[in-house]
């Protein structure tokens, strides 16, 4: 889905939002054309709210 944003030049971001037995889970915040700084403070915004530890996972 990330793909079809970018080209149609779409801010996009992607924040992860934890684990569901094992499975990296995630949630995509999408704004509108040239609003870059707004996407970005949203997911900014929904990553400190979960105070998730993001440590990198180990295979």
């Amino acid at each position: 889905m990330m793909c079809i944003l970018n080209v149609l030049g779409l801010p996009a971001a992607t924040v992860p939002t934890g684990m569901n037995k094992g499975v990296p889970m995630g949630v995509q915040v999408v704004g509108a054309w040239r609003d870059d700084d707004l996407c970005m403070d949203v997911a900014e915004m929904i990553e400190a709210s979960l105070g998730l530890d993001l440590s990198p996972v180990e295979p």
